[in-house]
């Protein structure tokens, strides 16, 4: 995923959570949720339902500000993986950027 995506920075924060930027102007957070869905996914922006892969997944417009972006992606009934990207430009970039990380890691969550 690394150089599929270009990233730096790469961050590990602890054994759930991790973060890189992609250039000096987007970055993103990845979350292992294990005991929320992708129905629990919070924030006033739209929310529109996506398939990634063979997987259900929910993006959330503008979670945390204009320029952000929740996809989450959900792994079991009960537990999900979350992708919150930032982007200085706009928020369709950060939802681009999500939506790259998401279909990046897809392949590698259990089915």
């Amino acid at each position: 995923m690394k150089s599929q995506l270009d990233l730096s920075n790469i961050e590990k924060v602890d054994e759930k959570e991790c973060g890189a930027e992609v250039s000096t102007t987007a970055y993103f957070g990845l979350t292992k949720q294990p005991e929320l869905a992708i129905a629990d996914a919070v924030g006033d922006g739209k929310k529109t339902d996506v398939p990634i892969g063979s997987h259900k997944a929910k993006l959330v417009e503008a979670p945390a500000g204009k320029n952000s972006c929740l996809l989450t992606i959900e792994v079991a009934p009960t537990s999900r993986v979350d992708i919150i990207a930032v982007a200085n430009a706009s928020g369709a970039e950060a939802c681009e950027l999500a939506t790259r990380v998401a279909t990046a890691i897809e392949p590698k969550l259990p089915k």
